[in-house]
């Protein structure tokens, strides 16, 4: 039955979206899909940073109390329009949830991490700063062996880093956050996700953005699932939104998902259906029957997720 069932889904399978092909096979992407899987905290920086895209700040040594720190630098940095420039974008980049500073300190070593796995691009700016004197300077290179003036160590360096442009294309159109669902499905045991295969060959199978026929909504014969998988008797389907999500950005989804539910059902009467929303924050979202929503604002671990929705196939 199982088999028979993939091969009922595949045979309705029309295209997949190529430039979003790209970015599941590509290794710097996937780099940075990992890490997220043990920093999810990211995702807060992530997505205040694709409204305001610029170099994102990264401190060192990587645990500091960022209140603190900003207090500290805010009155030095003023009279200078270099230095209020670096030290404001650093201030930005955690405005929205300053006060919770072991999330930061999180993202920071996310932030850091990016950069010395050469996934995120160094930039050759850094900002020094001493506590001691409270002398704060920027140079173009930097020497380990520098000293501030006063005799002592810079007891915090900050420097910039550029997000590449292909994860820069992730984070805009949203394909960033299924990249990151498919990594959580594939950490669920026995649950089998659905991809088209590609290439001559058939050597290579694309998972997420599929279009199937004869499942559209509205005036559209067609629709597109972000990721399908089946698990047992359960098909699976599961909806990103990088956004804080309303019902109206899920209804049409809703409507794809129910569709190929019933044309499968047609020929598989014991199959059943599951329905997941990835949303950046889910909040005015609430879990019913008919599906699950979860909300990366509030999870503590991808493991989290992937309990949420291996509890919900049992």
């Amino acid at each position: 039955m199982r088999e028979e069932l993939v091969e009922t889904i595949k045979s309705i399978q029309l295209k997949i979206d190529t430039s979003k092909a790209a970015l599941e096979f590509d290794k710097k992407v996937q780099s940075f899909i990992e890490l997220l899987n043990n920093y999810p905290e990211a995702w807060d920086v992530i997505f205040h940073w694709k409204e305001h895209p610029k170099p994102l700040v990264i401190v060192e040594p990587t645990h500091f109390d960022f209140v603190k720190l900003k207090s500290e630098i805010l009155n030095i940095v003023s009279g200078s329009h270099y230095l209020r420039e670096f030290a404001y974008s650093f201030f930005e980049q955690y405005e929205e949830f300053e006060h919770e500073n072991e999330k930061i300190k999180k993202i920071n070593e996310f932030l850091k991490k990016s950069r010395d796995e050469n996934i995120f691009e160094p930039k050759s700016e850094y900002m020094l700063y001493c506590s001691q004197c409270g002398k704060t300077v920027l140079v173009n290179r930097l020497d380990e062996k520098d000293k501030c003036n006063c005799g002592t160590s810079y007891d915090f360096k900050f420097s910039l880093a550029s997000v590449p442009n292909k994860i820069v294309e992730g984070i805009i159109s949203g394909h960033l956050l299924e990249l990151y669902a498919l990594r959580v499905v594939k950490m669920i045991e026995g649950l089998r996700l659905i991809g088209m295969e590609i290439g001559d060959e058939k050597e290579k199978s694309v998972y997420t953005s599929i279009e199937y026929a004869g499942i559209g909504v509205g005036d559209k014969a067609n629709g597109e699932l972000d990721l399908l998988g089946l698990k047992n008797d359960f098909l699976v389907a599961i909806e990103c939104k990088f956004n804080e999500t309303t019902y109206d950005d899920i209804k049409d989804f809703l409507g794809v998902s129910d569709n190929l539910f019933f044309k499968v059902r047609e020929s598989h009467p014991n199959v059943k259906m599951c329905k997941v929303i990835f949303s950046y924050n889910g909040s005015k979202l609430r879990s019913t029957n008919a599906f699950l929503a979860t909300s990366l604002k509030n999870i503590s671990s991808t493991n989290q997720l992937v309990k949420e929705i291996r509890d919900i196939l049992h």
